[in-house]
């Protein structure tokens, strides 16, 4: 039994005819739209009809005699015309228009071009582009994929003066014209680019042309040499200059004490081998494929770990060789390496980071960075929010001490907070063996937020007589069963009590520390049940106590540590 047609094989079934599709030619037809990313079939046809009518043409006019004038002009101007358009490479013949196509007028569409020039990575990046207002060719922006870019117009294709894209090619470019990077390099067959400075000529002899001139030499010099024999000095051992320009600093990543840079390493030596004499040239400048075939110093980086070099879109690198054997290579890095940092001044410290250059058959050579941290954010994300825990800390100091729920959690909660602050800062440090300024800063705060708790037990336990309603105490059968204990020698104090709560703080403090439950219980008893539990003394002493302290904490914190800062 036969099964009944998806809906996907009816949709299919409905477009394509099965018995004659070898005719139709759609499979080409389908090659050719997804390899041009060509979305509207209708420029596919119309291409077709084109390229139809010029091979056409181009037969009608083979079909006239030899001898006509009229053919000559015809065949001229038609190659002309092709040529122009850059269906043709060449205008040698006829035979050539036989050869256009559909994908000869494809291979002039503007994403197709902007690929080419690497404008685009990819043909459906370059359409996207397209579509969006990015490119213009010429004054006019152009918005349609379609649009074919004529053999004059390619080099008028760009970016519109109000792209964003265009800025961050003018900031590529603006860094790398810094380094004498020269992107639009003549062509050579056997390396990618030269750029010959000064050009006085275009020609040296009637049938050699510059360029040719060049890729003979560099045949020539590279003919003989041999890359694995370092070059001699000319008195004495060789000398390579190094100098680096450093374009960006950071990450710095303190957990993992490493640092990293972008820089361009230069370097320039002399090789004798590498001598020429050509009129009127100066230097070469080449690609960095010629860096193959010569020697070149092996400099690395002893302290560098995860270092590139940007290959995008081709290695960044610059080699220039001047008439006299001398050599110039730049070179664009992304170094990382590592740095030892001393962290018992963080976040007030100021790191020096070494980088180390060697080389296995060369000396040696140290570059230091000095860097110094800004602690602005530490001071709004640490310093403020912890010193103002501490001082919210102080409030139970002002709250009755009867509302023993609100002192302990208002105690209990800034501990917690100092606590996450504190887990929060340390998250982006390594695990060092030694106490580091902010973590002084943050045991000192928790230490003042753990004192607001001690203290309120020191009130409630020795100056709290009375519970909050009023009456006799919770303690009181504590008491009792301590008293029958007298006869077994427990210490006993006078009964003048209420002469003794009319004492000092401090020295009522002390009696308490080395009295015992009488002690309490005598208090208790002289107490006035009416009026309740009066203000604390311990309260109103550390109402001064606690901030006059911290305030003095800190002016010698940042007095102690600001001193290493500035200096």
């Amino acid at each position: 039994m036969v099964r009944r047609l998806r809906f996907h094989e009816k949709k299919l079934l409905k477009k394509v005819d099965f018995i004659s599709w070898e005719v139709d030619n759609n499979l080409h037809e389908v090659k050719i739209l997804k390899k041009y990313y060509i979305q509207k079939r209708e420029d596919y046809t119309k291409y077709n009809k084109l390229s139809r009518h010029v091979r056409e043409l181009a037969r009608k006019v083979k079909e006239l005699d030899v001898k006509d004038p009229f053919r000559a002009e015809a065949t001229s101007q038609l190659l002309e015309k092709l040529y122009n358009m850059g269906l043709v490479e060449t205008k040698r013949g006829l035979e050539l228009a036989d050869n256009v196509n559909a994908s000869s007028f494809c291979r002039r569409r503007l994403p197709v071009m902007m690929v080419k020039n690497h404008m685009a990575q990819t043909l459906k990046a370059a359409t996207t582009f397209i579509e969006q207002g990015h490119i213009r060719v010429g004054p006019e922006v152009v918005k349609d994929p379609a649009f074919l870019v004529t053999r004059n117009m390619e080099d008028f294709v760009t970016w519109t003066d109000t792209s964003a894209i265009k800025k961050h090619v003018l900031d590529y470019n603006e860094m790398i014209r810094t380094d004498r990077f020269h992107l639009h390099l003549f062509a050579i067959e056997k390396y990618l680019w030269f750029y010959i400075c000064p050009p006085r000529s275009n020609r040296f002899s009637d049938d050699l042309t510059l360029r040719e001139n060049v890729t003979i030499l560099l045949d020539n010099l590279l003919q003989t040499y041999d890359k694995s024999v370092r070059p001699a000095g000319r008195d004495g051992p060789l000398v390579i200059k190094t100098n680096m320009l450093v374009r960006s600093m950071g990450p710095i990543t303190e957990s993992e004490m490493t640092y990293s840079l972008q820089c361009y390493l230069r370097q320039s030596w002399h090789d004798e081998r590498l001598k020429f004499d050509l009129p009127n040239v100066t230097e070469v400048t080449l690609s960095n494929t010629f860096l193959k075939d010569i020697w070149k110093p092996n400099t690395y980086f002893l302290n560098g770990r995860l270092s590139t070099q940007p290959n995008i879109t081709v290695p960044n690198v610059f080699v220039r060789i001047r008439k006299d054997g001398s050599i110039y290579m730049s070179r664009r890095l992304t170094i990382n390496a590592k740095c030892p940092m001393n962290l018992l001044d963080y976040p007030m410290d100021a790191p020096v980071c070494p980088l180390l250059l060697a080389g296995w058959t060369q000396s040696g050579l140290e570059v230091y960075f000095h860097l110094k941290r800004h602690i602005g954010f530490f001071m709004l994300q640490t310093y403020l929010p912890c010193t103002l825990i501490v001082c919210l800390s102080w409030v139970s100091f002002w709250i009755n001490r009867d509302a023993a729920p609100a002192r302990v959690l208002l105690g209990v909660t800034t501990i917690l907070s100092t606590a996450a602050v504190g887990l929060i800062q340390r998250d982006g440090l390594p695990r060092v063996p030694y106490a580091t300024a902010l973590d002084v800063f943050l045991n000192v705060c928790i230490f003042y937020n753990l004192a607001a708790i001690i203290q309120y037990s020191a009130v409630n336990y020795f100056t709290k007589i009375l519970p909050k309603e009023g009456g006799a105490s919770d303690d009181e059968d504590e008491t009792e069963n301590v008293l029958n204990e007298d006869q077994n020698g427990v210490l006993d104090w006078n009964s003048t009590i209420g002469k003794e709560t009319q004492t000092g703080c401090m020295i009522l403090f002390c009696r308490c520390l080395l009295g015992n439950f009488r002690f309490r219980y005598n208090m208790v008893k002289s107490a006035d049940a009416a009026n309740g539990n009066s203000v604390s003394s311990i309260d109103i002493l550390s109402r001064y106590i606690f901030p006059l302290s911290f305030c003095l904490f800190q002016a010698f914190y940042w007095a102690w540590y600001l001193r290493f800062k500035l200096s």
